[in-house]
Protein backbone atom coordinates (compact mmCIF):
# COMPACT_ATOMS: atom_id res chain seq x y z
CA UNK A 1 0.00 0.00 0.00
CA UNK A 2 2.81 2.40 0.94
CA UNK A 3 4.57 1.56 -2.36
CA UNK A 4 1.40 2.42 -4.33
CA UNK A 5 1.03 5.77 -2.57
CA UNK A 6 4.72 6.55 -3.14
CA UNK A 7 4.44 5.68 -6.87
CA UNK A 8 1.39 7.93 -7.19
CA UNK A 9 3.16 10.85 -5.54
CA UNK A 10 6.22 10.48 -7.83
CA UNK A 11 4.01 10.43 -10.93
CA UNK A 12 2.03 13.46 -9.71
CA UNK A 13 5.18 15.49 -9.03
CA UNK A 14 6.55 14.58 -12.49
CA UNK A 15 3.39 15.87 -14.22
CA UNK A 16 3.49 19.12 -12.23
CA UNK A 17 7.17 19.65 -13.06
CA UNK A 18 6.56 19.04 -16.77
CA UNK A 19 3.68 21.52 -16.82
CA UNK A 20 5.80 24.22 -15.16
CA UNK A 21 8.65 23.69 -17.63
CA UNK A 22 6.54 23.93 -20.81
CA UNK A 23 7.28 27.12 -22.86
CA UNK A 24 4.61 29.77 -23.34
CA UNK A 25 3.08 29.45 -26.79
CA UNK A 26 2.90 32.74 -28.72
CA UNK A 27 -0.54 33.88 -29.83
CA UNK A 28 -1.31 32.96 -33.43
CA UNK A 29 -2.13 35.49 -36.13
CA UNK A 30 -5.52 37.12 -35.74
CA UNK A 31 -8.09 38.22 -38.30
CA UNK A 32 -10.20 41.36 -38.00
CA UNK A 33 -12.21 43.01 -40.80
CA UNK A 34 -10.66 40.75 -43.46
CA UNK A 35 -7.07 41.59 -42.44
CA UNK A 36 -4.79 38.99 -40.89
CA UNK A 37 -2.30 40.59 -38.53
CA UNK A 38 0.22 40.17 -35.76
CA UNK A 39 1.23 42.54 -33.01
CA UNK A 40 4.89 43.55 -33.08
CA UNK A 41 7.19 43.85 -30.08
CA UNK A 42 6.78 47.64 -30.08
CA UNK A 43 3.02 47.33 -29.67
CA UNK A 44 2.12 48.26 -33.24
CA UNK A 45 0.52 46.07 -35.87
CA UNK A 46 1.81 44.34 -38.99
CA UNK A 47 -0.64 43.16 -41.65
CA UNK A 48 0.33 39.64 -42.73
CA UNK A 49 -2.57 38.69 -44.98
CA UNK A 50 -5.92 39.59 -46.48
CA UNK A 51 -8.97 37.34 -46.77
CA UNK A 52 -11.54 39.85 -48.01
CA UNK A 53 -13.05 40.42 -51.43
CA UNK A 54 -12.70 44.19 -51.85
CA UNK A 55 -11.03 45.26 -55.09
CA UNK A 56 -10.25 48.84 -54.02
CA UNK A 57 -8.37 48.67 -50.75
CA UNK A 58 -8.25 51.57 -48.32
CA UNK A 59 -5.99 50.01 -45.70
CA UNK A 60 -6.98 51.28 -42.23
CA UNK A 61 -4.49 53.11 -40.03
CA UNK A 62 -5.71 51.20 -36.98
CA UNK A 63 -7.03 47.68 -36.51
CA UNK A 64 -8.47 46.35 -33.27
CA UNK A 65 -6.92 49.25 -31.33
CA UNK A 66 -3.40 48.82 -32.79
CA UNK A 67 -1.70 51.30 -35.12
CA UNK A 68 -0.77 49.75 -38.49
CA UNK A 69 2.95 50.40 -39.13
CA UNK A 70 3.93 47.57 -41.46
CA UNK A 71 2.70 45.65 -44.49
CA UNK A 72 4.35 42.28 -43.94
CA UNK A 73 6.10 39.84 -46.27
CA UNK A 74 3.73 38.53 -48.99
CA UNK A 75 0.76 40.10 -47.18
CA UNK A 76 -1.18 40.60 -50.42
CA UNK A 77 0.82 38.21 -52.60
CA UNK A 78 -1.04 37.04 -55.72
CA UNK A 79 -4.27 38.86 -54.79
CA UNK A 80 -5.23 39.18 -58.44
CA UNK A 81 -8.60 40.94 -57.95
CA UNK A 82 -7.22 44.02 -56.16
CA UNK A 83 -7.18 47.06 -58.48
CA UNK A 84 -6.06 49.91 -56.21
CA UNK A 85 -4.42 50.35 -52.82
CA UNK A 86 -4.34 53.37 -50.55
CA UNK A 87 -1.73 52.90 -47.80
CA UNK A 88 -2.24 54.95 -44.59
CA UNK A 89 0.37 57.44 -43.38
CA UNK A 90 1.06 55.33 -40.30
CA UNK A 91 2.87 52.66 -42.35
CA UNK A 92 6.68 52.73 -42.22
CA UNK A 93 7.63 49.48 -43.97
CA UNK A 94 6.34 47.59 -47.00
CA UNK A 95 7.73 44.07 -46.76
CA UNK A 96 9.28 41.72 -49.30
CA UNK A 97 6.84 40.67 -52.06
CA UNK A 98 4.02 42.44 -50.18
CA UNK A 99 2.03 43.07 -53.38
CA UNK A 100 3.96 40.76 -55.71
CA UNK A 101 1.93 39.25 -58.58
CA UNK A 102 -1.13 41.43 -57.90
CA UNK A 103 -1.79 41.45 -61.64
CA UNK A 104 -5.03 43.45 -61.33
CA UNK A 105 -3.41 46.28 -59.38
CA UNK A 106 -3.53 49.52 -61.40
CA UNK A 107 -2.60 52.23 -58.91
CA UNK A 108 -0.96 52.60 -55.52
CA UNK A 109 -0.17 55.57 -53.31
CA UNK A 110 2.79 55.22 -50.96
CA UNK A 111 2.69 57.91 -48.24
CA UNK A 112 5.69 59.89 -46.96
CA UNK A 113 5.67 57.87 -43.74
CA UNK A 114 7.09 54.87 -45.64
CA UNK A 115 10.89 54.73 -45.35
CA UNK A 116 11.48 51.17 -46.55
CA UNK A 117 10.13 49.22 -49.54
CA UNK A 118 11.70 45.77 -49.55
CA UNK A 119 12.68 43.51 -52.46
CA UNK A 120 10.03 42.41 -54.98
CA UNK A 121 7.34 44.53 -53.29
CA UNK A 122 5.44 45.12 -56.57
CA UNK A 123 7.06 42.43 -58.71
CA UNK A 124 4.98 41.37 -61.73
CA UNK A 125 2.15 43.82 -61.05
CA UNK A 126 1.62 43.80 -64.79
CA UNK A 127 -1.34 46.23 -64.82
CA UNK A 128 0.23 48.82 -62.51
CA UNK A 129 -0.08 52.11 -64.39
CA UNK A 130 0.37 54.66 -61.62
CA UNK A 131 2.58 54.72 -58.53
CA UNK A 132 3.51 57.53 -56.18
CA UNK A 133 6.70 56.84 -54.22
CA UNK A 134 7.19 58.26 -50.74
CA UNK A 135 9.56 61.22 -50.32
CA UNK A 136 11.11 59.34 -47.38
CA UNK A 137 12.29 56.29 -49.33
CA UNK A 138 16.08 56.17 -49.77
CA UNK A 139 16.39 52.94 -51.78
CA UNK A 140 14.45 51.46 -54.67
CA UNK A 141 15.13 47.86 -53.68
CA UNK A 142 15.92 44.85 -55.82
CA UNK A 143 13.19 43.98 -58.35
CA UNK A 144 10.69 46.35 -56.68
CA UNK A 145 8.91 47.12 -59.96
CA UNK A 146 10.35 44.36 -62.14
CA UNK A 147 7.96 43.27 -64.91
CA UNK A 148 5.47 46.06 -64.21
CA UNK A 149 4.79 46.09 -67.94
CA UNK A 150 2.03 48.74 -67.88
CA UNK A 151 4.12 51.47 -66.22
CA UNK A 152 4.76 54.25 -68.74
CA UNK A 153 6.47 56.80 -66.51
CA UNK A 154 7.67 57.14 -62.95
CA UNK A 155 9.06 59.91 -60.81
CA UNK A 156 11.74 59.00 -58.29
CA UNK A 157 11.86 61.36 -55.28
CA UNK A 158 14.96 63.33 -54.27
CA UNK A 159 15.31 61.20 -51.14
CA UNK A 160 16.51 58.17 -53.14
CA UNK A 161 20.26 57.51 -53.16
CA UNK A 162 20.29 53.96 -54.55
CA UNK A 163 18.43 52.09 -57.30
CA UNK A 164 19.14 48.40 -56.83
CA UNK A 165 19.45 45.58 -59.38
CA UNK A 166 16.44 44.86 -61.62
CA UNK A 167 14.43 47.61 -59.93
CA UNK A 168 12.64 48.45 -63.19
CA UNK A 169 13.79 45.67 -65.51
CA UNK A 170 11.26 44.38 -68.06
CA UNK A 171 9.09 47.49 -67.67
CA UNK A 172 8.57 47.22 -71.41
CA UNK A 173 6.23 50.23 -71.76
CA UNK A 174 8.27 52.63 -69.66
CA UNK A 175 8.94 55.67 -71.87
CA UNK A 176 10.30 58.16 -69.36
CA UNK A 177 11.88 58.18 -65.93
CA UNK A 178 13.60 60.87 -63.93
CA UNK A 179 16.67 59.99 -61.88
CA UNK A 180 17.24 62.73 -59.28
CA UNK A 181 20.64 64.18 -58.47
CA UNK A 182 20.51 62.45 -55.09
CA UNK A 183 21.16 59.02 -56.63
CA UNK A 184 24.72 57.70 -56.26
CA UNK A 185 24.31 54.05 -57.27
CA UNK A 186 22.39 52.23 -60.02
CA UNK A 187 22.50 48.44 -59.81
CA UNK A 188 22.87 45.77 -62.47
CA UNK A 189 20.04 45.53 -65.01
CA UNK A 190 18.11 48.26 -63.21
CA UNK A 191 16.45 49.30 -66.50
CA UNK A 192 17.19 46.24 -68.63
CA UNK A 193 14.60 45.34 -71.29
CA UNK A 194 12.89 48.73 -70.99
CA UNK A 195 12.51 48.64 -74.75
CA UNK A 196 10.20 51.68 -75.00
CA UNK A 197 12.62 53.98 -73.16
CA UNK A 198 13.83 56.58 -75.64
CA UNK A 199 16.08 58.65 -73.40
CA UNK A 200 17.44 58.73 -69.87
CA UNK A 201 19.49 61.20 -67.88
CA UNK A 202 22.21 59.82 -65.64
CA UNK A 203 23.07 62.64 -63.24
CA UNK A 204 26.62 63.49 -62.19
CA UNK A 205 25.80 62.32 -58.65
CA UNK A 206 25.89 58.70 -59.89
CA UNK A 207 29.33 57.31 -59.13
CA UNK A 208 28.69 53.63 -59.79
CA UNK A 209 26.64 51.67 -62.31
CA UNK A 210 26.29 47.90 -62.33
CA UNK A 211 26.54 45.69 -65.39
CA UNK A 212 23.81 45.74 -68.00
CA UNK A 213 21.96 48.71 -66.48
CA UNK A 214 20.33 49.45 -69.85
CA UNK A 215 20.82 46.13 -71.65
CA UNK A 216 18.33 45.20 -74.38
CA UNK A 217 16.70 48.63 -74.38
CA UNK A 218 15.77 50.65 -77.48
CA UNK A 219 18.71 50.60 -79.88
CA UNK A 220 18.28 54.37 -80.42
CA UNK A 221 18.25 55.14 -76.71
CA UNK A 222 19.96 58.46 -75.90
CA UNK A 223 21.82 58.82 -72.61
CA UNK A 224 22.07 62.34 -71.27
CA UNK A 225 25.09 62.55 -68.99
CA UNK A 226 27.88 64.82 -67.76
CA UNK A 227 31.54 65.21 -68.61
CA UNK A 228 33.92 63.09 -66.54
CA UNK A 229 31.01 61.19 -65.03
CA UNK A 230 30.22 57.51 -64.47
CA UNK A 231 27.29 57.94 -66.85
CA UNK A 232 29.56 59.08 -69.67
CA UNK A 233 31.95 56.17 -69.08
CA UNK A 234 29.04 53.74 -69.15
CA UNK A 235 27.68 55.19 -72.40
CA UNK A 236 31.08 55.02 -74.11
CA UNK A 237 31.89 51.52 -72.89
CA UNK A 238 28.54 50.16 -74.01
CA UNK A 239 28.37 52.07 -77.30
CA UNK A 240 25.24 54.10 -76.57
CA UNK A 241 24.28 57.40 -78.16
CA UNK A 242 24.97 60.10 -75.60
CA UNK A 243 24.95 63.84 -75.00
CA UNK A 244 27.00 65.57 -72.34
CA UNK A 245 26.00 68.63 -70.41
Amino acid sequence: MKKRILSFLVAFVSVISLTVCLPTVAASAQTVSDYVYEVLDNGTLQITGYVGEETKLDIPSEIDGYVVTSIGKEAFYNQTSITSVDIPDTVITIGKSAFSRCIGLESVTIPDSVTSIENYAFYRCSNLKSVTISDSVTTISKSTFQECTSLTSISIPDSVVSIESDAFSYCTNLTSINIPHSVAYIGSRAFAMCESLKSIEIPSSVTELGTGVLSSCNENLIIYCYKNSAGLSYAKNNIYIYCTG
